[in-house]
């Protein structure tokens, strides 16, 4: 998006598309692999589903009242609310790097919109993607 910033609406739209198809298909994957276990053994995954699912329900509903003027306000929106939901998931799943990880990304965030706004997109990629992508692999590798 930094580089061809004339298209950022189309590139961010059909890489959140892959990104988000992609992790449901990994996601959907796992959970046919894992030994059958009975409904009662996991009544979290149902709710976590649950939140980010009306997480995503109340994004449209904000971004509709918000109105932002520009992309970089749109992005930071959505940057910002699904942050904020790492820091609950972490709260509630006594899960202490997921919240850091989300305080850290939406401080990164902010300083790039206010302090860097023509690097915002750069600058989110290396340190949001990066943040997200490197705890991601780090996870795959160490939490077995």
């Amino acid at each position: 998006c930094h580089f061809y910033l004339q298209y950022a609406y189309q590139i961010f739209t059909v890489m959140s598309l892959i990104g988000g198809i992609g992790s449901g298909a990994i996601g959907w994957w796992y959970h046919t692999k894992a030994p059958v276990k009975a409904d009662s053994a996991n009544p979290m995954g149902k709710k976590i589903f649950w939140f980010w699912f009306f997480l995503f329900v109340y994004i449209a509903i904000w971004l509709t009242v918000l109105s932002p003027f520009n992309g970089l306000q749109l992005n930071l929106v959505l940057v910002t609310a699904v942050m904020f939901a790492y820091v609950v998931m972490g709260l509630f799943c006594n899960c202490k790097p997921l919240s850091i990880i989300g305080a850290g990304v939406t401080v990164m965030a902010l300083l790039a919109y206010y302090a860097l706004p023509s690097y915002y997109c750069l600058w989110l990629a290396v340190w949001g993607g990066g943040t997200l992508l490197g705890t991601g692999i780090y996870m795959r590798l160490k939490w077995r």
